[in-house]
């Protein structure tokens, strides 16, 4: 102080305290705000009154604080519309309602930060139907706001006008911060970005004289990150939507929002999974025992494997001495030697179906195997369904304390709904079971088949219509792209890419980027915007992958997808998948 040739007197000076009150500022650690007296007389005077005078002193009082107040221009806007002259004075609840805003925001202690002369300076504008508003910005840390009302003119100014309006605004009001320095200026208009840039004739004409008051050395930014900052990841693209456009509007915003989400990693890779797709309609068989579905499921302790024929629904199982392939195959050839080879036989992706002991017997024994995709027991729905049927028939058999084979030809025995019996459908005949029955109704019959397959299709049509009505279509997708995909159904997404559409409908053999091959429904795949991913391999998976699943990792090669218990999944040795 004394190289300055400064001097003060001490009684005035205070030494070792926290804060200091200095003009109607309170100076502390954390920055500048508002003298506490300052702000009661400001929000206590009776702003109600008739009186022009009294409006008056209080807006003289506020604006005394409005470097403390963001946008103040726009809030004070219904109680200044009391002084001019057009307008009758009448105190409403939109004045009181401004007034209650006002005091709300005075009261809650803002805080401004201490200007730093070697820190860059960043000067965010803003420009609206009634006022401008500008905030002088260090480290992300407002420094100072201003902001006045537009006068009658220049209300009536276009957009992109009163945007640069509020940018020489702030440039003007804070010039003693700013002269000297490099000036980085926000605004929320893109097209004002472009206009700047160019050269002063490019501009309209009253544009160019806005232009020419300008004297500061700076760049204007389009505040691009602001659809980023009201981007909540934990909320959907609805409500993000809803949430930015609260705060802030731009053309095009919906657009934009959807994009960044869309291309967003995690929420990507935490959506929810998608919804159903429409039923899509399998053929009806024009004979029993065409098409059959199979499956292995385990109860008490023990493997069983269940066949049920599409047309009859008509069901075998029989209990496994172990899960291998072989033993698998030898309970279905005693089962096909009694009913005969089906023309198709449809199963899930469990180890013992995809072997190669089991494509084997499918040549062998002529018919055609259609494999289901992971985690997607719908599209061996029938054969899924009647496990669940043959696990209550056990276990009420079991603690009623009767013989389960009786259940069971019982239900082989019972009319469907509109149909005959199974054992009708399949044999042309019913059974004799514990309930006596005249002989003339064991007789065998020939039924109608076309009236059987007529209903039949009458009552998948009937279930199409109806499941549909809450499904939703995907779009198909094409070789190599950018997708992800779930490795379960409740899973995360995972990124991959398309490498070709499988045999079956809605299936498709993916890529990972650490060049894993995968099968998955399209139910389980979503289409991104993601910049594409390398491949390591995709052309060798295309060679490799065409006509058999030897190189597909799915996982099935990890654990069987027959156990339905909710006990904890147990890896088998690899040793054991060799075996099988």
């Amino acid at each position: 102080m004394s190289r300055g040739w400064t001097y003060v007197k001490c009684r005035k000076c205070k030494f070792r305290v926290k804060e200091v009150t200095y003009i109607g500022h309170t100076l502390s650690a954390d920055g500048v705000r508002p003298d506490q007296e300052k702000k009661n007389t400001g929000y206590q005077r009776n702003a109600g009154s008739n009186r022009q005078k009294r409006v008056q002193r209080l807006l003289g009082t506020i604006n005394y604080l409005a470097k403390f107040v963001p946008n103040m221009s726009a809030v004070t806007e219904p109680i200044r519309k009391l002084l001019k002259e057009e307008h009758e004075f009448i105190w409403t609840h939109e004045q009181q309602q401004a007034f209650e805003k006002l005091k709300d925001i005075i009261t809650k202690n803002p805080v401004l930060s201490f200007y730093d002369v070697s820190k860059p300076v960043t000067v965010s504008c803003d420009a609206s139907q009634c006022g401008l508003g500008a905030m002088l910005i260090q480290d992300n840390k407002p420094v100072a706001y201003a902001s006045r009302s537009l006068t009658d003119a220049e209300s009536r100014y276009a957009n992109i006008e009163r945007e640069l309006l509020g940018v020489l605004f702030g440039l003007e009001r804070f010039n003693d911060y700013t002269y000297g320095k490099h000036i980085n200026v926000e605004s929320d208009h893109k097209p004002l970005e472009m206009i700047v840039r160019k050269s002063l004739g490019c501009a309209p004409p009253r544009l160019q004289r806005m232009l020419l008051r300008r004297k500061d050395n700076y760049s204007s930014e389009y505040e691009k990150e602001y659809a980023q900052q009201t981007t909540q990841r934990t909320f959907g693209n609805r409500k993000t939507r809803k949430l930015a456009r609260d705060s802030i509007f731009w053309p095009g915003i919906n657009a934009q929002i959807t994009d960044f989400i869309s291309k967003c990693s995690v929420c990507l890779e935490s959506r929810r999974s998608n919804t159903k797709e429409p039923m899509a309609e399998s053929e009806t068989p024009e004979l029993p025992w065409m098409t059959v579905g199979t499956d292995i499921f385990y109860w008490k302790n023990n493997n069983y494997l269940i066949i049920v024929d599409y047309y009859s629904r008509y069901f075998e199982i029989a209990k496994l001495e172990n899960i291998r392939a072989s033993c698998v195959i030898t309970h279905m050839k005693s089962v096909f030697a009694r009913h005969g080879i089906p023309s198709k036989v449809r199963s899930d992706s469990g180890s013992q179906y995809v072997s190669a002991e089991f494509r084997q017997f499918a040549e062998s024994w002529g018919f055609t195997h259609t494999v289901s995709s992971p985690h997607y027991q719908q599209s061996n729905g029938l054969a899924e369904r009647f496990v669940q049927s043959v696990k209550k028939m056990l276990s009420k058999s079991k603690q009623d304390g009767k013989d389960p084979y009786i259940a069971m030809l019982k239900y082989r025995n019972t009319p469907l709904e509109n149909l005959d019996s199974p054992a009708q459908l399949l044999m042309n005949r019913r059974l004799r079971t514990t309930i006596p029955t005249i002989k003339n109704r064991l007789k065998p019959k020939c039924g109608n088949l076309k009236n059987t397959q007529r209903k039949m299709k009458q009552q998948k049509m009937n279930q199409k219509q109806y499941y549909d009505k809450s499904s939703k279509p995907l779009p198909e997708l094409q070789p190599n792209d950018t997708i992800r995909f779930q490795h379960n159904p409740k899973g995360k997404w995972d990124q991959g890419t398309v490498v070709r559409n499988n045999n079956t409908p809605n299936s498709y053999v993916i890529e990972t980027p650490e060049g894993q091959i995968f099968k998955r429904n399209r139910k389980h795949l979503l289409k991104t915007k993601e910049d594409k991913i390398e491949q390591t391999s995709l052309e060798e998976a295309n060679e490799n992958n065409h006509n058999d699943f030897d190189n597909i990792t799915d996982e099935h090669s990890l654990e069987p997808s027959f156990v339905r218990r909710s006990e904890r999944s147990v890896k088998k040795p690899t040793r054991l998948i060799e075996e099988c």
